[in-house]
């Protein structure tokens, strides 16, 4: 979490009780300057502070220490919960991303190994009497060697990145469909409940008609029968909201069972959806053909695949610069017997070397892996390519359609819905309609509704699509 240091928790000036006059003066000037200087600091540090950051980057309250470590990991704020809380909420604490970041540390042992010299060794030649070796055994390989096997491991570290972000960014596609179909989950719910509201006010109308004698009891029966119908589906609605919560928080690595408060799905177009599940009709969609040139510039799966192909051509010179000869070098003290009766010994340095020709060994498995890898990657890019443009295409067309379904559902049938269900309603509580009438208005009505959520979560749910397609957010 990120903690705004207090600039006036450092500068702090302290005066001790001195015997020098002067000192005390020049203590004195001192503690007014820290405090003519302390304050500046601090209304520049609470300006930065304030300043407008982007959502994943706003700074988290600390944590108080006699929180239990579930509560240190929910950054979801207080009140209405929108999409971006949630992903950013995923990415920080999610379980599931945890096995991805730890790849990172693994790549980057290998810049360590690549660092690593050869062992050294002890070397003796023992003839007895007559010659005594004691020495050092050093390897050594050309230093290019070294250089190479680097910079391969230093591209190895770029690919792990980037198959940290494909992954990051496969999650936050996760989390967002999950997030919708919360949504869509608790409005079905809520027009669940308005249903049962309707059947309840029809079945006492019903009860009031058949108590003055202007219809038969047939029409209260029905009534009631409609209304533990709709209690039924309100019941199951409601166990479909618990289902998709608590998937969501345990997506996002919450507890099951934690609340989480919901934004209300508005029925028209306005710039109060909290949800940002609503599409702005007034924007046009950005043509096709860019969003193709978008995700040739951002799909992580075409990052990978070039840093793969880099990561193979930087192998392919290692392999070909371990192709050079190696050698072996022996250094210590001879000592030798100059007398027979060994009265007289003779110790003199000597140093020996022996180098290792690439003959039979000349690294051919090595580099004909590495230049297959190159061409495996370069044509795994192609295909990549062939897929972004179907993807693209096939999303658009389906936010394309989503977005006009939406349009015609927000500017004409819902309202239309609407004013039948009241017409039908207060027709039968004058007597004008019959209960067949309102009963079959009610259906279509709860039938509409249900459409248009199923059009909303369509369209997000292709929405997201495309941007996995395009491989950055669109919103």
């Amino acid at each position: 979490m990120a903690r705004v240091i207090d600039p006036m928790h450092k500068l702090t000036c302290p005066l001790k009780p001195q015997t020098s006059c002067s000192t005390l003066r020049r203590k004195v000037a001192a503690g007014l300057l820290l405090a003519l200087i302390c304050p500046v600091s601090h209304l520049n540090q609470a300006h930065a502070v304030i300043q407008p950051q982007p959502q994943s980057q706003l700074p988290q309250p600390q944590q108080s220490q006699d929180q239990g470590p579930q509560q240190d990991k929910i950054l979801l704020r207080s009140g209405v919960v929108t999409v971006h809380q949630v992903m950013n909420e995923g990415l920080a604490n999610s379980p599931r991303l945890e096995q991805a970041r730890s790849q990172i540390p693994v790549a980057k042992a290998a810049i360590k190994q690549a660092t690593v010299f050869p062992n050294p060794g002890f070397m003796t030649d023992l003839q007895v009497r007559f010659t005594y070796k004691y020495g050092a055994t050093i390897q050594f390989e050309a230093p290019w060697v070294i250089l190479f096997r680097l910079m391969a491991a230093r591209k190895q570290v770029e690919q792990a990145d980037l198959e940290l972000a494909r992954v990051l960014w496969n999650f936050r596609g996760q989390a967002r469909r999950a997030y919708a179909e919360l949504i869509m989950a608790s409005e079905l719910a809520a027009t669940q409940d308005d249903l049962v509201a309707l059947t309840k006010r029809l079945h006492s109308n019903a009860q009031q008609r058949f108590e003055n004698g202007d219809v038969p009891k047939l029409d209260v029966h029905r009534a009631k029968l409609a209304v533990i119908q709709a209690e039924l589906d309100a019941e199951q609605a409601h166990i479909l909201v618990e289902r998709s919560r608590e998937q969501l928080n345990i997506l996002i690595g919450r507890a099951a069972d934690l609340p989480m408060n919901l934004p209300t799905l508005l029925s028209e177009q306005s710039t109060n959806d909290a949800s940002g599940l609503l599409p702005d009709l007034t924007r046009e969609m950005p043509p096709r053909q860019k969003l193709v040139q978008e995700a040739y510039q951002s799909r992580y799966e075409l990052k990978v695949a070039k840093q793969a192909a880099s990561v193979a051509r930087a192998q392919l010179k290692v392999a070909r610069a371990d192709n050079f000869p190696r050698g072996l070098v022996n250094a210590g003290l001879m000592v030798e017997d100059v007398s027979v009766e060994g009265s007289l010994r003779r110790k003199t340095p000597y140093v020996q070397a022996q180098v290792f020709f690439p003959v039979f060994d000349r690294q051919q498995g090595r580099i004909a892996k590495s230049i297959a890898d190159i061409n495996q990657w370069n044509k795994a890019e192609i295909s990549q390519r062939n897929i972004i443009d179907s993807e693209v295409a096939l999303a658009y067309r389906r936010v394309e359609m989503a977005r006009a379904k939406i349009r015609r559902y927000l500017q004409e049938a819902i309202p239309a819905s609407e004013q039948l269900t009241t017409s039908a309603d207060l027709g039968y509580k004058l007597g004008h309609t019959d209960i067949n009438a309102v009963l079959d208005v009610q259906q279509r009505n709860i039938l509409l509704r249900t459409q248009y959520l199923q059009s909303v979560l369509e369209y997000q749910l292709a929405l997201n699509d495309l941007e996995q397609a395009v491989g950055h957010p669109l919103l």
